[in-house]
């Protein structure tokens, strides 16, 4: 798991600091797939009022780039569990892992699975009512 969440966070630091990087013109983010994820992935968050940052947006597309061509390469993640947590976020997890497995033509593992519902929850932002907002 370690070497995986390290390509990710690499791949999005690198984008954080010069989005024209070298390193960033490689084939796991040039898949036809990838593209297909970055232009799902906000209309899927929204359905279930799920939101991001930009930042984090990016980062989860990544991450499915990265999940992409692990899988396809034959590297599932096979050990992760977590509780199901927010409705939402395992509806949008179960969502993604239905398109990473239609686009790797391979079942997905609940473990990538969970791995998925993760990323989400962590990158989540929380809407505050300005009423919720306690003044000094």
């Amino acid at each position: 798991m370690a070497i995986r969440s390290c390509l990710t966070d690499l791949l999005f630091q690198l984008h954080l600091a010069d989005a024209e990087n070298p390193l960033l013109n490689n084939d796991i983010l040039h898949q036809p797939q990838v593209l297909t994820f970055a232009g799902l992935l906000h209309p899927l968050l929204s359905q279930y009022a799920i939101r991001l940052t930009d930042e984090g947006e990016q980062y989860l597309i990544f991450y499915c780039a990265v999940a992409l061509r692990r899988i396809t390469d034959g590297y599932p993640l096979q050990d992760f569990d977590v509780e199901d947590g927010d409705d939402a976020v395992r509806k949008a997890s179960t969502w993604l892992a239905g398109e990473l497995s239609k686009a790797t033509g391979k079942e997905i593992a609940a473990a990538e699975e969970a791995y998925l519902r993760v990323n989400i929850a962590a990158r989540r932002v929380q809407e505050v009512q300005p009423t919720k907002i306690k003044r000094r």
